[in-house]
């Protein structure tokens, strides 16, 4: 029975450990299924991410793909421009060396043609003293002769005769002059000189005495014609003024047959061809050579206009400018080889070395700048201002072109182009109707029809336009400070603007709101002026939010921020300005406050505002202004006090460590948008004495003390 009883008794105790057992089994069970379930979320989420991860993996791909695409079109663009660039240069060589063959040609030329002038003016010189000579032996021999007459006319009137016809048939030392020319410079009839009996005799003595007190070495020549009145060189013309109120210098200059008048000729084989051309100017080897009934030119240089015929009022200065032209008028060409080969063209201004170089019959063209309109031989009505503009123009009207190499490589018609480098790139393209303003624009653009306006040869400038389209297009953030008025559509009274799938806007007639708001920029019931005062509150909410968490940002040097551009920074927070605040730093306008003006109304007196440190400028300008008056035009702390930069109203003059310190921040100060550079010098608020106040240089680091009634520039600055 005790082993029954024991037996039962473990039995009992096995029965409970069984229990036990099976109960820690379900919790290991529970604890399993557990750590399944959340080894199934792990697996779950494990997949997830790695189904993000290809998905990331695979979007990475396609953004590299695309990338190496972009890269590759880049790099062909690279390529094709270092090939133009390649061309652009060898033409630049190319046209370099011509240029400067031409030059030294030029330069040889016009060495052989001064030689040659140099030669002409040698000989002339020799041919006038010649002259002078004979005839100054001439009149001294009439003189010798009068003398002669008057002792012995009574017994000698027939020898006097004989000796007369014996000068004028005898030989011609100087053989430049006929003796019929010879004739004409002989004493007259010398019939009873000593006692004139008659009004012949008395006109005879008259002239002979006004001979024999004449200056000897003036040339008095006779009146031009075909055989007399002239200076020759190597036996031809050289000096004369045949016809009519005509001058001609030159060899060869003029002729013995024209009818022309008031013509100019200087150098060698001027106005040479003249027939009946008339108010002519050349002056210049072969100047207007061609020249026959042209009238009203003008030339100026070697062989300008030279083979001009019948063209007027043309002006041609420098070498062979208008070279070619016959029968254009109204041209004027200015510079070297400018308008050289116009030949019927009318009406077009050159101004610039090669400018218009290869016109020929084009018209009303104006170009200025060298080079400018250069290759063009026919195209009319086109301006071009700048060096290389519409140099490679070579079939186009109606340009309008300003700025160094616009449209330099362009051809075309109806383009107006401002800016350096505008529309250059445009190789062999017609353009047509293009507008581009601003340094670079449109460089590769070759449609037509397109506006640009950009400072950059961007194809995504800051306004596009199609104008064959009626296209607009802004390439960035458009704000309008006024009404904006839409046309297009239907407008109407409370109508509404709305938009289609595609971007398209039309006005429509607002559906039925049931009371809900309908206008709230423009309230037309009580529901919407109680939703806009609430939104209006909310806003004035946000703006106050901003402020302070601009407020506590950290301010760095240059930052601008409550009015103005931070110049100085306190160690800790302090009061900067007197008002019992603490301040973080100092700001200064943006731009000057005034032009130059005295530091005082025009009262000598010590205000007190002596204080020269960091903090204390806010306190001197009250004290100025407390002294001097409050007409705050009048002078610095006035206008300083007057600023309201911002919307603020704390302005003052700065100290004299206040004005430093902004000195010493000046590079950064200039460098920020916007910021207008620092003028020579400023006043500050700091008083010397009664007469003088302390002023800063900004060009350099240094004060001084100047008059108060001198004038220096004000920069007002604030704490915040």
């Amino acid at each position: 029975m005790t082993y029954i009883m024991n037996n039962n008794v473990n039995i009992e105790n096995n029965t409970d450990a069984i229990v036990n057992n099976i109960t820690r089994i379900d919790a290991n069970t529970t604890a399993i299924y557990t750590e399944k379930t959340r080894a199934a979320n792990a697996e779950q989420a494990n997949a997830v991410a790695i189904d993000n991860n290809i998905m990331r993996a695979e979007a990475t791909t396609m953004n590299v793909e695309t990338n190496m695409t972009y890269i590759m079109n880049n790099n062909a663009d690279i390529e094709n421009n270092t090939d133009e660039i390649v061309n652009n240069i060898t033409r630049i060589d190319a046209n370099t060396t011509a240029v400067a063959d031409e030059i030294n040609t030029a330069r040889i030329a016009e060495q052989a043609n001064t030689d040659a002038i140099a030669t002409e003016k040698t000989r002339a010189k020799n041919a006038e003293t010649t002259n002078t000579n004979a005839i100054t032996s001439n009149a001294v021999a009439i003189i010798a002769e009068a003398n002669t007459a008057r002792i012995a006319e009574q017994t000698n009137a027939d020898a006097i005769t004989t000796e007369k016809t014996a000068r004028i048939t005898g030989d011609n030392t100087n053989k430049e002059y006929t003796n019929a020319q010879i004739a004409a410079l002989s004493i007259p009839d010398l019939t009873n000189v000593p006692t004139p009996t008659n009004n012949s005799d008395a006109a005879n003595k008259a002239y002979v005495d006004s001979k024999n007190s004449e200056d000897p070495d003036i040339i008095n020549l006779p009146a031009t014609s075909v055989t007399a009145g002239m200076i020759k060189i190597n036996g031809g013309r050289f000096v004369h003024a045949y016809g009519s109120s005509n001058t001609f210098v030159g060899k060869d200059a003029g002729n013995f047959t024209t009818t022309g008048y008031q013509n100019v000729g200087i150098g060698s084989y001027a106005l040479m061809s003249n027939t009946s051309g008339e108010n002519n100017h050349a002056n210049g080897f072969a100047t207007l050579m061609a020249n026959t009934t042209g009238q009203c030119n003008t030339a100026n240089g070697t062989s300008a206009l030279r083979n001009n015929t019948i063209g007027e009022s043309n002006t041609a200065t420098g070498t062979q400018a208008l070279l070619n032209n016959t029968t254009g008028y109204c041209n004027t060409a200015n510079g070297t080889y400018a308008l050289q080969n116009n030949s019927d063209g009318n009406y077009n201004i050159g101004i610039g070395n090669n400018t218009l170089y290869t016109n020929e019959s084009g018209s009303k063209n104006i170009a200025i700048g060298r080079m400018a309109i250069n290759s063009s031989k026919e195209s009319s009505d086109n301006v071009a201002i700048g060096y290389y503009a519409l140099v490679n123009l070579k079939n186009g009207n109606n340009n309008v072109i300003l700025g160094n190499l616009a449209m330099a490589n362009g051809d075309g018609s109806n383009n107006t182009i401002v800016g350096h480098s505008a529309g250059i790139s445009n190789h062999s393209t017609n353009m047509v109707g293009n507008v581009f303003f601003g340094y670079n624009s449109g460089a590769n653009e070759t449609g037509n029809n397109k506006l640009y306006i950009e400072n950059s040869n961007s194809s995504s400038p800051l306004i596009y336009g199609e104008f064959d389209n009626d296209m607009l297009r802004v390439n960035g953030q458009l704000e309008v400070t006024q009404t904006l008025k839409v046309l297009g559509g239907n407008p109407g009274a409370g109508k509404i603007l709305t938009s289609d799938a595609n971007g398209v806007a039309s006005w429509q007639e607002p559906a039925s709101t049931n009371g809900a708001i309908t206008n709230l920029a423009e309230p037309i019931n009580p529901q919407d002026a109680a939703t806009k005062a609430y939104v209006d509150a909310l806003e004035a909410k946000l703006i106050a939010l901003e402020a302070r968490i601009t407020a506590l940002e950290p301010a760095v040097i240059g930052e601008i921020r409550d009015g103005g551009v931070v110049f100085y920074l306190a160690d800790t927070p302090t009061d900067l300005d007197g008002d019992g605040d603490l301040d973080t730093g100092l700001v200064c306008a943006i731009e000057d406050q005034s032009a130059e003006i005295q530091w005082y109304n025009g009262s000598e007196t010590n205000t007190g505002a002596k204080a020269t440190a960091i903090g204390t400028g806010s306190a001197n300008t009250t004290t100025i202004i407390t002294s001097q008056g409050a007409t705050e035009t009048s002078y610095a702390a006035g206008v300083a006090k007057a600023y309201q930069g911002g919307g603020y109203t704390d302005w003052f003059l700065p100290s004299n460590d206040e004005l430093n310190a902004m000195y010493l921040t000046k590079a950064t100060l200039e460098a920020v948008s916007g910021f207008s550079a620092f003028s020579i010098s400023y006043w500050s608020s700091t008083e010397y004495n009664s007469s003088s106040a302390w002023v800063q240089y900004f060009n350099s680091d240094n004060k001084n003390k100047y008059f108060k009634n001198q004038i220096y520039f004000v920069r007002a600055v604030r704490a915040f």
